[in-house]
C-alpha cells in the first residue's frame, strides 16, 4: 500500500487483525528484503532499521476487549497495528505481523 498525508499532516497505515494477539514482531519489507523490524515489550515496540526515528508503531485494541489478558514481558495485545510516519509518504511492499507463539498473524504482499 501506498498513503500521502492527510489533511491533519500524518500519514498512517493500520492492519486491523481478526482477534486480540499478543504481537511480537512487525516486519516491514522492501523489494523483498527486511527494511524496518519492531520488537514488541509489554508496553511499546522499538524499532531497528533504516529511518526508525521517522516511524511509529503502536499495537493497541480498537475493536476487541483486551483487558484481563496476561502480562506478558516481550509482546503487545491488540487487534490493530498502526504504522505512522512523521514526514513524507508511506510505502510498503510487504508487513508482516508476528504473534507470540510464532504464528504470522498478517501478511500483506503487494
Amino acid at each position: 500500500p501506498y498513503a500521502v498525508a492527510g489533511s491533519d499532516g500524518t500519514t498512517w497505515l493500520k492492519v486491523i487483525l481478526d482477534r486480540v494477539y499478543c504481537v511480537e514482531q512487525v516486519v516491514v519489507y522492501w523489494r523483498g528484503s527486511p527494511y524496518r523490524t519492531w520488537t514488541c515489550s509489554n508496553t511499546d515496540c522499538t524499532c531497528q532499521g533504516t529511518h526508525c526515528s521517522r516511524y511509529t508503531l503502536t499495537v493497541s485494541s480498537e475493536r476487541a476487549a483486551s483487558h484481563n489478558l496476561p502480562t506478558v514481558s516481550d509482546c503487545k495485545h491488540g487487534d490493530t497495528v498502526k504504522l505512522q510516519i512523521t514526514d513524507g509518504s508511506l510505502d510498503v511492499s510487504e508487513i508482516s505481523v508476528t504473534g507470540k507463539q510464532g504464528e504470522i498473524t498478517y501478511w500483506y504482499v503487494k
